[in-house]
């Protein structure tokens, strides 16, 4: 019976729905929640308000879960808001913001501040008013609302402030859906506080397009009728102090600017959810947008840095908790699993497969990234992946042609772009269990900062559960970045799209190294590196050049070698020598000279084998410029820049080290 009562529900017919949810609801065994809400909302849409409304307090005593009354508790708004009974209207939104405060129940919080205003309760406005100033679809209503309470309670000094943010969104040409009169109450606003000057500069600024409208001439006739009244002020005595030109840089909370309203509409929400859910930005953030590329900036001077993001670790989306896919436009797909590890971040995931899709993520990671470019080019991608360790791990770039790469290789590439990892240990302390020693998630707001080698990397907070980043020093203005992990121009190539030329320091390709003590030497270019007791002291500010190294008979396993910069050029001596010292079982070389000889032996092969290599990519990429199937001219151009890159540095690292390279 509760099943058919839905269907006739589902088809608009309230009144036969409710002639059989009645008949369950009067039998002990047949009342339940499900029955009792759906006679509220019967009896609600028959405008049966004060019945709806005793319906559903009767429910909430059934309500199981959190979620059940929330469902109960606006209802009941709705009723009471019907029934004119604001005070208890407002009590029910108070019980849903505290339920649930994050951008689902914006409309609720909206509702909230109308009704409170409605009656004066100006604190609920201003308590509850300031997280809608955030987003778009709420904004000029709630500045309208605060602009208002703050008049009414008068403080000027505060409604001076919110109207001038309300002129700053009239201003804005994305904001092109304001209301004439929401317009017109930003001039009677000013005119109230007396602030008549920038009640002219607004009027000056709406000329060309309202001065045919009745309000126009009657705003115009009132200003100049205080021009001719003598002894009149122009501005309020108790005026607020003169502030700087507004714009949307320095209107404190509003963040998110851009060409894209799709685009900063979903990054301003993700922005709220995430403050819903504990994170914190500090208020000289900036987060500008230009036809779907992003970057972070900070609109204050710094000559010390400060906290500049703070997102807490259980915000984190995890990869293994969704199945990614593509429709068929290439718009990215993101369906959570059954069983997740962090199943609070699912809105975040959401909100962040939208701002992909706002951007067009995907089809442009396509389009943009120079190896898929090289699909059908096996011989340059394998000798490409041969200067790193795990070449099998980019095997999805292989394909046919561009056309024919497949949706799993660019899901695949585009997340590993945006991942990062996180300990066992980090998650667990956020309360998230996985069995797996790290987890990738993606990093929401905090991924929209671009890199730059030499950047303070990603903190990563264990102890407070939170991922950090910093404003650095600087001017006003200023963009920022973060290092995203410690890759090199090939890692940035592979797994970004770019040749990082800010570099300092490269990793050698793979290679194996003969000793003359007997020793075969075999140098990967995986991240592992020493423990810190293993570094030495004067080392230890360059801990991450040193790698990790194990021994088995006549075989070392190196898990990378680092070719340092002009700056530090002595370090990769040093990490020959800690090597050797390290797996020195015989006793080869505790006489100081022998060990010379060895690190002079092994750098010139080191050297000599990259030097090498990257000579022989670039006259690959060289001759197949001449071909008849040429490669696109500009995946061409990356990769010999990748090439002199590494060439230059390898002869810079010989000219400081005073090591000659064979020409």
């Amino acid at each position: 019976m509760l099943e058919q009562a839905k269907q006739l529900v589902s088809q608009k017919k309230y009144k036969k729905a409710l002639v059989l949810v009645k008949k369950l609801n009067q039998q002990v065994n047949t009342l339940s929640f499900a029955s009792l809400e759906l006679e509220s909302g019967c009896l609600f849409y028959l405008k049966r308000y004060k019945l709806s409304s005793l319906r559903a307090q009767q429910s909430l005593t059934f309500a199981a879960n959190l979620e059940q009354k929330l469902g109960v508790l606006s209802n009941l708004a709705a009723c009471y808001e019907k029934l004119h009974m604001p005070p208890e209207a407002i009590a029910a939104l108070k019980q849903v913001l505290e339920i649930d405060g994050s951008l689902n129940t914006a409309d609720k919080r909206y509702s909230l501040i109308r009704l409170a205003f409605s009656v004066g309760d100006y604190d609920t406005v201003e308590n509850n008013g300031q997280l809608l100033c955030k987003l778009s679809e709420y904004s000029i209503q709630t500045l309208l609302l605060l602009a208002q309470t703050a008049i009414n309670t008068k403080n000027y000094i505060a409604a001076d402030k919110y109207l001038s943010r309300l002129v700053v969104e009239i201003r804005t040409e994305c904001r092109a859906d304001v209301e004439q009169q929401n317009i017109i109450a930003v001039l009677n606003g000013f005119h109230h506080i007396e602030a008549y000057g920038k009640e002219q500069e607004l009027l000056n600024f709406l000329e060309a397009k309202f001065k045919h409208e009745p309000w126009f001439a009657n705003v115009e006739t009132r200003l100049q009728g205080l021009k001719n009244k003598p002894g009149t002020k122009r501005q309020k005595i108790n005026k607020p102090p003169p502030e700087p030109a507004l714009t949307v840089a320095n209107i404190t909370g509003t963040t998110v600017s851009g060409n894209t309203v799709s685009t900063v509409k979903t990054i301003e929400k993700l922005k709220l959810a995430l403050e819903a859910m504990g994170a914190s930005f500090n208020n000289s953030l900036r987060i500008c947008e230009h036809n779907g590329d992003i970057k972070v900036s900070c609109a204050t001077d710094n000559e010390l840095s400060e906290l500049l993001m703070d997102v807490p670790i259980h915000c984190v989306p995890l990869i293994n908790d969704y199945r990614f896919s593509l429709d068929k436009d290439g718009q990215l797909l993101s369906k959570a699993k059954n069983k997740m590890l962090n199943p609070r971040a699912q809105h975040i995931m959401h909100l962040l497969t939208v701002m992909y899709n706002a951007c067009d993520k995907l089809n442009s990671w396509k389009v943009t990234h120079p190896l898929f470019a090289l699909a059908g080019r096996e011989n340059v991608l394998s000798k490409l992946f041969a200067g790193r360790t795990n070449p099998t791990e980019y095997a999805s770039f292989y394909a046919g042609s561009p056309a024919e790469i497949s949706d799993a290789a660019l899901i695949k590439s585009f997340i590993g772009s945006r991942a990062m990892a996180f300990t066992r240990s980090a998650l667990r302390k956020s309360g998230i269990r996985s069995k797996q020693e790290h987890e990738e998630g993606f990093i929401p707001i905090v991924d929209l900062t671009n890199h730059k080698m030499g950047a303070a990397g990603f903190n990563t907070h264990e102890s407070l559960g939170a991922l950090r980043t910093y404003t650095g020093i600087g001017p006003a203005g200023r963009e920022v970045f973060v290092q995203y992990n410690l890759d090199d121009p090939l890692i940035t190539l592979i797994s970004y799209g770019f040749v990082d030329s800010s570099a300092k320091w490269v990793y050698t390709v793979p290679l194996t190294l003969q000793s003359k003590a007997g020793l075969v030497m075999h140098v990967n270019n995986y991240s592992n590196t020493a423990r810190p007791v293993d570094v030495p002291h004067q080392y230890l500010g360059l801990k991450e050049h040193f790698p990790a190294v194990i021994r088995e008979g006549a075989d070392v396993h190196v898990s990378k070698v680092v070719i340092p910069g002009a700056e530090r050029a002595d370090t990769l001596r040093a990490v020959l020598a800690h090597i050797l010292k390290k797996v020195d079982l015989e006793g080869f070389y505790v006489n100081p000279a022998a060990l010379e000889r060895e690190i002079d032996f092994l750098e010139k092969q080191l050297i000599d084998s990259n030097k090498t290599y990257w000579l022989a990519l670039k006259a690959l990429v060289q001759s197949e410029l001449q071909g008849k199937q040429p490669l696109p001219a500009g995946v061409a151009a990356q990769l010999i820049d990748l090439c002199e890159f590494y060439l230059n540095h390898l002869k810079v690292y010989s000219e400081r080290t005073a090591y000659s390279l064979k020409r």
